[in-house]
C-alpha cells in the first residue's frame, strides 16, 4: 500500500506525463493568422511593450476584449524569447498541465477517492475538446482564467475546513486575477453557494453575505466586458430575432451539444455550423425534451448525491454566459467553451463512479479506465498537430463541413492576406453559394475587388454585405473610404455616418468622418469630430493636428494654438509651415 501523500505526488507525475506527451505536437505549431496576428504578433501592448504602458492594459480593452493578464502574460513572453511560438506554446502547455493538477485537488478535496480523482484528472488532461483552448495561443485567456478559477474554489475550500477568513479574502483576489484574464468567471460566486451546498451549510444569509465581494466583482466585470464588446466594430447586429423562446431552444440546444462533445468527442472542429439565430426550432425542441429526459434521470437517481448534483450545476453555471440566454459576442459554438465546465461532467462521472463498491467492477473499471485515457490521448496527439497554421486547420473544418460560410470565407481572408487572390475568391464565393446572405463573405469580397482597382465591383459587394445585415459596421467603413476615394464625400459621410451611430466608439471613423467634413469646408463639424475622436482616445495625434487644422480655417486662431502646444507636448514636432502660418494669424495688427 502506498503511503497517501507518495500517492498524491505520483498521481501529480503521471497527470503531467500524460498532459505533455497529449499535447507535445502543439509545441511544434505556428502562430494562428486567426486572432494569434491581432493579439499577438501585431500587439501593440506586446511588440512594443515597455513598463510605462502596462497601466494601459488594465485601463483599455483591445479589440473589444478585456484580459489584461493575459496580454501581460505576452509581452513577458516576447521579452524572454522573442516571437517564437513554441515559447508561447510551451507557456499554454504548461498551464493546462497546471490546471489539470488542480482538477486532481478539486477532486480530493471534495472526497473523491484518489484513483477516481486521478482519472477524473486524467481525462481533463488528456481530452480532445481542450486542444482549442490549448493549442490556441490566443486561447491563454481560457487557461489563465481557468487556473485562478480553479485556485479561487480551492481557498474558498480551505476557508470552509479551517473557518480561516484570511482563505475567503485569497479566494476574492485570485477571484479578481481570474475575471482579468477572462470576463467569462463572473460565473464563480454562483459556484462558490454550489460548493456551499456540497458542504451542507444551513446558514443562508451568512452565505450571501461572503459573498456579496464576489458579486460584487462580477457585475463591475460584466460590465466591463459588454462595453468593450459593443463599444467595437465586433458588433454587428442583434443575435436573435425570435424572442426568448428562440434563445431558451438555442440554449438547450448547446448544453446538448457541449455535452455530446464530451462524452464523444467525435467530429471536432474550429468551425461549427451552428449558430445563435440558425437553428431550427424541431432542434431545439428534441434537445429540450432530451435535457428534460437526462435531469428525470438524474433526479430520480442521484437526488440524493451531491457531487452529482454539484457537477450537473456547475456544468449549467459556467456553461451559462456562452448560452446566449442574454445575446452576447457572435454566438456560434466552439470547443473552448466547454474548458471549465467539462469540470462539471467529470463530477457527474465520478459520483457514479464512487458509487461502485464490487472489487471484480471496480478491476474491470480500472482497465476501461486507462483504456479511455490512452484513447484520448492519442486523440488529441492527433487534434493538436491540425493546429499547425491556419490553413491545415481550417482545411480540417472545411473536409467536416464543406458548407460552412464561415471557415470557407475565414480561409479566403488567410489566402488574401497572402496575396493569393485566385484561391481567396474561389473561398468567398464557396460561402455565398452556401449562404448567399453571409455578410462578411460579400465584404471580404468587396476588400479584394477594391484593393484590385476593381471599384464598380467592389461597391457592389459592400452594398450586398449591407442588404444582408445591415448591422455590418465594417462595410460601411469600407464602402465610405471607397467613395471618399473616388470623391464622392456625401456619399461617404452618409455611410460613416451609419456606421458611427452603430459603433459610436470608434475614435477613427470620428477623425475620418471629420477629415471629409474639412473637405467639404464645414469646419464647426469637422473640430466637432476630431473633439469626439478625442474623447474617446486622449491625445491622439491624429485627431489633434486635424482639430488644429479644422480650427485654424474656421478662423479660431487661439484654439488652433491650444492644439499645436498640445502637439508639441506630445510629438515634440509641428508642421513647421503650419505654425509659421498660424503664429502670424496669432500676432496682434
Amino acid at each position: 500500500m502506498i503511503p497517501i501523500k507518495k500517492a498524491v505526488l505520483l498521481s501529480i507525475a503521471i497527470i503531467a506525463i500524460v498532459g505533455a506527451f497529449s499535447y507535445l505536437p502543439s509545441l511544434r505549431n505556428n502562430f494562428l493568422e486567426i486572432d494569434d496576428t491581432v493579439l499577438v504578433t501585431e500587439n501593440p501592448f506586446v511588440v512594443k511593450a515597455s513598463p510605462n504602458k502596462i497601466g494601459d492594459l488594465f485601463l483599455k480593452p483591445y479589440m473589444g476584449l478585456y484580459h489584461p493578464l493575459v496580454t501581460l502574460s505576452y509581452m513577458i513572453e516576447y521579452r524572454a524569447f522573442g516571437m517564437n511560438p513554441s515559447a508561447f506554446h510551451a507557456t499554454n502547455l504548461a498551464l493546462h498541465i497546471f490546471i489539470s493538477i488542480l482538477v486532481y485537488l478539486l477532486f480530493l478535496k471534495t472526497a473523491f477517492p484518489l484513483r477516481v480523482s486521478l482519472f477524473a484528472a486524467l481525462v481533463f488532461a488528456a481530452h480532445p475538446v481542450h486542444v482549442e483552448s490549448v493549442a490556441w495561443i490566443s486561447e491563454r485567456k481560457d487557461l489563465l482564467s481557468a487556473f485562478f478559477y480553479l485556485i479561487s474554489l480551492l481557498a474558498y475550500l480551505n476557508y470552509l475546513d479551517r473557518r480561516d477568513k484570511k482563505y475567503l479574502y485569497a479566494s476574492a483576489f485570485i477571484f479578481a486575477l481570474s475575471l482579468l484574464s477572462k470576463p467569462m468567471a463572473v460565473t464563480l460566486p454562483a459556484a462558490l453557494i454550489l460548493l456551499d451546498y456540497l458542504r451542507e451549510r444551513k446558514d443562508v444569509s451568512k452565505i450571501l453575505l461572503e459573498k456579496l465581494p464576489f458579486f460584487a466583482l462580477s457585475a463591475l466585470f460584466t460590465f466591463i466586458a459588454l462595453r468593450a464588446q459593443y463599444s467595437t466594430e465586433f458588433y454587428s447586429g442583434p443575435l436573435f430575432a425570435g424572442g426568448i423562446a428562440s434563445q431558451a431552444l438555442f440554449a438547450a440546444f448547446g448544453l446538448l451539444f457541449y455535452a455530446g462533445k464530451f462524452v464523444a468527442p467525435v467530429g471536432l472542429s474550429f468551425v461549427y455550423p451552428f449558430k445563435a439565430g440558425n437553428i431550427s426550432a424541431a432542434a431545439g425542441i428534441v434537445s429540450l425534451a432530451a435535457l428534460c429526459l437526462i435531469a428525470a434521470v438524474m433526479l430520480t437517481k442521484y437526488r440524493n448525491n451531491r457531487r452529482a448534483v454539484f457537477g450537473a450545476l456547475f456544468f449549467v453555471i459556467t456553461l451559462a454566459p456562452v448560452l446566449q440566454l442574454i445575446p452576447f459576442g457572435i454566438g456560434t459554438h466552439a470547443d473552448r467553451y466547454l474548458y471549465l465546465p467539462s469540470v462539471g461532467l467529470l463530477f457527474i462521472l465520478s459520483a457514479a463512479l464512487s458509487t461502485i463498491d464490487s472489487a471484480g467492477a471496480k478491476r474491470l473499471l480500472t482497465t476501461a479506465g486507462v483504456v479511455c485515457v490512452l484513447l484520448l490521448s492519442a486523440a488529441t496527439w492527433k487534434t493538436a498537430s491540425l493546429w499547425h497554421d491556419s490553413i491545415t486547420l481550417l482545411n480540417n473544418a472545411i473536409t467536416k463541413y464543406p458548407l460552412s460560410e464561415i471557415a470557407l470565407c475565414m480561409r479566403g481572408d488567410i489566402y488574401n492576406r497572402r496575396g493569393d487572390n485566385v484561391s481567396a475568391l474561389r473561398d468567398y464565393e464557396l460561402a455565398l453559394t452556401a449562404n448567399p446572405k453571409y455578410a462578411p463573405a460579400h465584404n471580404s469580397m468587396g476588400g479584394l475587388f477594391h484593393s484590385s482597382g476593381e471599384n464598380e465591383k467592389a461597391f457592389q459587394a459592400y452594398t450586398e454585405a449591407l442588404r444582408a445585415n445591415p448591422f455590418f459596421t465594417k462595410a460601411y467603413a469600407r464602402r465610405a473610404a471607397l467613395l471618399s476615394e473616388q470623391g464622392n464625400y456625401k456619399a461617404a459621410l452618409r455611410d460613416y455616418s451609419a456606421f458611427l451611430e452603430l459603433n459610436p466608439r470608434s475614435w477613427q471613423e470620428w477623425v475620418t468622418r471629420g477629415v471629409l467634413y474639412g473637405k467639404l469646408g464645414d469646419f464647426r463639424q469637422a473640430t466637432a469630430d476630431f473633439t469626439k475622436a478625442l474623447e474617446i482616445k486622449p491625445y491622439s495625434t491624429e485627431a489633434l493636428q486635424n482639430r488644429a487644422y479644422a480650427f485654424f480655417y474656421a478662423g479660431e486662431y487661439q484654439k488652433s494654438w491650444d492644439d499645436v502646444l498640445t502637439l508639441r507636448q506630445i510629438s515634440g514636432s509641428v508642421n513647421p509651415e503650419f505654425q509659421k502660418a498660424l503664429e502670424n494669424k496669432l500676432k496682434p495688427r
